[in-house]
């Protein structure tokens, strides 16, 4: 099992947003966007909250109910399957005060692996988005053009 350092949302390139039990995240480099199911929307939030991997595998087996083993496995996984997309990257340090000692709740819910579905059929439409144009200074200044590898 793979083991990880501090983890954080790679921003500005990821943005994301919580709608009822679900997140929807869009990589604006390439155009993709996600679908976290219920699990997976909890873990990123408390990811977004600056939990590292092992506070976010403590977080978990307190909130759900099944075997701990299971549980720690299912959440390494779908983290490493967030690295692999670069929805997250390392970090140097803990985004937040998210240290994973926050109360257990009284009563554990049902647990289900965290999914991540991607989407790529938007991809022409997002990487169209003039904000992919600006720099850090914001719209309406125009990013300077990527260098040429070809031009010495």
């Amino acid at each position: 099992m793979s083991t990880f350092g501090i983890l954080r949302i790679n921003r500005p390139a990821v943005v994301s947003e919580l709608f009822d039990d679900e997140v929807v995240v869009i990589d604006m480099v390439s155009g993709n966007y996600f679908s976290l199911d219920a699990t997976g929307a909890e873990i990123w939030t408390w990811l977004a909250e600056g939990a590292a991997p092992e506070d976010l595998v403590r977080k978990a087996i307190q909130t759900y109910d099944g075997d701990a083993g299971v549980i720690e496995t299912a959440v390494r996984e779908f983290l490493e399957r967030l690295q692999a997309e670069r929805l997250v990257v390392a970090a140097e340090a803990p985004s937040g005060p998210g240290n994973g000692q926050s109360d257990p709740p009284a009563l554990k819910k049902a647990f289900h692996p965290p999914t991540l579905s991607v989407y790529t059929d938007m991809q022409d439409l997002l990487l169209l988005d003039p904000i992919h144009d600006v720099d850090e200074t914001g719209w309406p200044a125009a990013a300077p053009p990527p260098p040429d590898p070809a031009r010495p």
